[in-house]
């Protein structure tokens, strides 16, 4: 609702394009140039191209199932608010229709003012991002960029499971090989000698374990590993350090 600023809208484009948004609804947006709010949508210029600028709010709206109003002003006039946790719980839970193709729509208001009690009387809930209660405003963007993470956090964890998944990950086979090089590499050294607690040689392979490493990790770890095994091999034999304790010092 009647955005003052056009970075704000090209801040709120990005926040959608990183969510993977793209029905941007600008209501009696104040002075808004494309080429200013280009500034801070990067890559998502497209979708100022694409929006859809409405005089009204009810004009805006009109199409859609469902409409959320979000703000941090109360009065006695306004409905009580969820907060955006407990909204997108409910949501999820209980609203199962809107994941078959309803259609929601998130009402924003001014950055100076938010939503009028009169924008909140069109919306079904009201909704407020919980914050410091000294300072409750949001900048315009930010509200946006939170709203909609809290709606795809589940999808955006996946995707990032996904993204994990296909990063080649290295096989238990070459970590176990690694295990077995660095055991070497130890007890060459001698970073493995007598009175050496034998919870040690079970701590490295855990690390090694925890690691989780790629196969490009890997191969550049087995490679580092195999020199330094193949450099002390052909160095002189020697001899294993003995230390005074306080029983045999003088």
């Amino acid at each position: 609702m009647n955005p003052e600023e056009s970075l704000n809208i090209g801040s709120v484009a990005r926040a959608m394009r990183n969510l993977s948004f793209d029905d941007l609804r600008l209501v009696a947006p104040q002075d808004f140039r494309i080429e200013r709010a280009a500034i801070t949508a990067c890559h998502a210029a497209d979708l100022l191209s694409s929006a859809v600028v409405f005089s009204t709010l009810s004009d805006a709206i009109a199409d859609l199932h469902h409409v959320v109003g979000f703000s941090a002003r109360d009065g006695d006039n306004r409905p009580v608010p969820l907060t955006l946790h407990d909204w997108v719980a409910r949501l999820k839970e209980q609203d199962a229709s809107i994941h078959g193709g309803d259609r929601v729509g998130l009402v924003f208001g001014p950055e100076s003012t938010g939503l009028h009690t009169s924008d909140v009387a069109a919306c079904q809930r009201l909704v407020v991002i919980p914050s410091n209660p000294i300072y409750s405003s949001f900048n315009l963007s930010h509200a946006v960029l939170l709203a909609l993470y809290e709606l795809t956090r589940s999808e955006v964890r996946e995707m990032q499971g996904a993204s994990l998944r296909g990063s080649d990950p290295a096989e238990r086979s070459q970590v176990l090989q690694l295990e077995r090089l660095v055991d070497e590499v130890a007890t060459l050294s001698q970073f493995y000698r007598r009175g050496t607690p034998p919870i040690m040689r079970e701590l490295l392979p855990q690390l090694l374990t925890r690691m989780e490493p790629q196969k490009r990790e890997l191969a550049i770890l087995l490679g580092l590993f195999s020199r330094i095994k193949k450099t002390i091999e052909r160095m002189p034999l020697m001899e294993e350090e003995t230390f005074l304790t306080s029983d045999n010092r003088e």
